[in-house]
This record gives structure tokens, sequence and C-alpha cells, in this order.
């Protein structure tokens, strides 16, 4: 069976949101007896999020100050209560 391309209508997945997956899946296995399947169900979970690709390390630019953030000044400390 041959594998289609994946095209702009596919669907991604993040590698961290199947790890989840992968580790429900391993809790299940082990409630119901399965305890070699949940061990190689939590390694690939493992796997996964180790060779997840990592976020951009880029900072982003500055954002230019707005007129509003300009203007706001912080209010001081509380008054202190009347006794």
């Amino acid at each position: 069976m041959r594998q289609m391309p994946p095209t702009a209508t596919t669907p991604t997945i993040s590698p961290l949101l199947l790890a989840d997956q992968l580790i429900t899946l391993a809790e299940q296995a082990g409630q119901a007896g399965y305890r070699d399947a949940a061990r190689r169900l939590v390694a690939l979970a493992c796997r996964m999020v180790e060779h997840a690709p990592r976020p951009s390390l880029v900072m982003a630019a500055p954002r230019p100050a707005t007129a509003a953030r300009r203007r706001y000044r912080s209010p001081g400390p509380a008054p202190a209560p009347a006794h």
C-alpha cells in the first residue's frame, strides 16, 4: 500500500501530544496486566520526546512600546490600613 505524501490538509500532531497518548496507553496496559507492553510504550514515548524538534532559541525582536504602556505608572505601595 502506497503512502500519500502530506498535504496542506493533513493535520500535524505534536510529538508531546503523541507521547502523552502513548503514556496513557501504557498506564492502561499496566493496569490490564500487560507490563511488557506498558514498558515498551513508555520507552517509545521517551524516544519521541528525546527526538522532538527543539523550539528555536532565536529571540523575537522587542515590541515597540505603545502609548498605553508608556502612560502606565505603577500605583506604588498600598496605603497602610487605618486602625
